[in-house]
């Protein structure tokens, strides 16, 4: 691991960060949410699974006419589950976004020391300086 950012300069880690951060801060403020959200196809599977997965999509599509071969996009709220794109009202689950965003980050980890880099808001200990990030420009 000696490798890790031995050869990326101080202001190319610092710019990697700050990435990082616009993502972190887009995502406590969405109001398109199709990009932040899953593309799920619907299958005989979908229907017939017991997997909290498969049932909480079913329990999102109730309602609708959505059929299988289908493609839907979900995302998820705040009470853990999942919604169609189309009835977004602004209620999301922030920090499972945040998460994907650190796991998303966690791919560079052969190159990076990722662990310094990037810090994990979604984690309890880390709300305060998520609040701190959301209040700067």
């Amino acid at each position: 691991m000696e490798f890790k950012n031995k050869e990326i300069s101080k202001q190319k880690l610092e710019k990697l960060r700050l990435v990082y951060e616009k993502y972190i801060k887009e995502a406590m403020n969405i109001k398109d949410i199709k990009r932040w959200s899953s593309r799920k196809t619907l299958s005989n599977t979908t229907y017939s699974s017991e997997r909290t997965n498969e049932t909480k999509i079913i329990d999102a599509i109730k309602n609708s006419d959505y059929t299988v071969g289908d493609r839907v996009w979900l995302f998820f709220k705040e009470d853990g589950s999942l919604e169609l794109v189309e009835n977004y009202d602004g209620n999301y689950d922030k920090l499972v976004l945040i998460k994907k965003i650190f796991q998303t980050s966690k791919l560079f980890s052969s190159v990076l020391d990722t662990d310094m880099l990037y810090c994990n808001y979604s984690l309890k200990k880390n709300q305060g300086k998520l609040k701190e990030l959301c209040q700067t420009k």
